[in-house]
């Protein structure tokens, strides 16, 4: 092994160690709750149904209990029931998306891979959820997956764990969708747009496993009525400016380092184009008149 190599090994043998603390006392933390917090109190009750061997699906359930399954194959493994030790075990399912993520860094050839895992750790909406019971860290582990092996160019297994990301979560199908696109425009990257008939086969060949699980998972929400598995009346398909706004409102603080190191050029900017301004003032009468708060569950009681 060269000297750059060792060096390299030994920067990540400390970030896997600074992950683990930081999983650690999250977990520790996290750990102390009294009872179920948030959505938990959704999730345990269906493992713990599952775990007993009732295998129906609670009504109030909105995504396929594959997730509810795995956990309680885990635990019945240990022929113990317990919140504490379904946390824990969801946490070494969970922290399997760090080497994941890691290693898709370094296939898109990204400088500083470590530090990148550790962002993405350290993440405010991601943290906390490595240490309780949700669907939302596993289903991202295999939506990374998905995307690691769609990298690697393993299409077909990619699909496979496509489908497992479904099952995890039903809108994880845009994810899917996403690997598609990625696929197709890699393929003209290297083979252009000229002669494309001869090119409709090869793409063919490597796009045709993840239109079987979509077309199956369109054919299943169209059947179905809806995405959600229960309480799907709360759970409609339907077009919603006010989830643009929350992202935008999320990039402005998750970027805000990004933002101050761009400030000056930004006032420059505004300074010198006063079209800005008029492009500012029309995008907000459109917020101003288009935003809602109108879902149950984000009302304030």
């Amino acid at each position: 092994m060269s000297l750059t190599e060792n060096k390299y090994s030994l920067q990540s043998i400390h970030v896997a160690f600074i992950a683990i603390l930081i999983l650690a006392f999250t977990f520790t933390v996290l750990l102390n709750l009294k009872s179920e917090t948030a959505d938990e109190g959704f999730h345990t009750p269906q493992i713990w149904a599952f775990f007993h061997g009732d295998f129906r699906v609670a009504k109030e359930l909105t995504m396929i209990p594959a997730y509810h399954a795995v956990i309680a194959g885990l635990l019945k493994a240990t022929d113990t029931f317990s919140v504490k030790l379904a946390r824990f075990l969801h946490l070494l399912l969970s922290a399997l998306a760090l080497p994941v993520f890691y290693h898709i860094c370094k296939t898109l050839k990204q400088t500083q891979a470590d530090t990148r895992t550790l962002l993405f750790l350290c993440c405010p909406i991601i943290l906390p959820f490595f240490s309780l019971i949700y669907t939302d860290l596993p289903a991202l582990l295999t939506v990374l997956l998905a995307f690691l092996l769609t990298l690697q160019k393993r299409y077909v297994l990619a699909a496979i764990v496509g489908l497992l990301a479904i099952l995890m979560r039903q809108t994880n199908l845009i994810w899917v969708a996403f690997c598609c696109v990625f696929i197709l425009i890699e393929h003209i990257r290297e083979h252009g747009v000229e002669h494309w008939r001869q090119q409709i086969l090869p793409l063919v060949r490597k796009l045709w496993a993840y239109a079987v699980i979509g077309i199956g998972a369109v054919t299943y929400f169209y059947l179905k009525g809806g995405v959600a598995v229960g309480d799907s009346h709360q759970h409609q398909i339907s077009f919603n400016l006010s989830n643009l706004y929350f992202f935008l409102l999320l990039t402005f603080v998750f970027l805000l380092p990004h933002n101050i190191a761009y400030a000056k050029p930004i006032i420059e900017l505004l300074k010198t184009t006063p079209k800005v301004w008029y492009a500012l003032g029309a995008a907000f009468i459109i917020y101003m008149a288009t935003y809602s708060n109108s879902h149950q569950y984000n009302s304030f009681g």
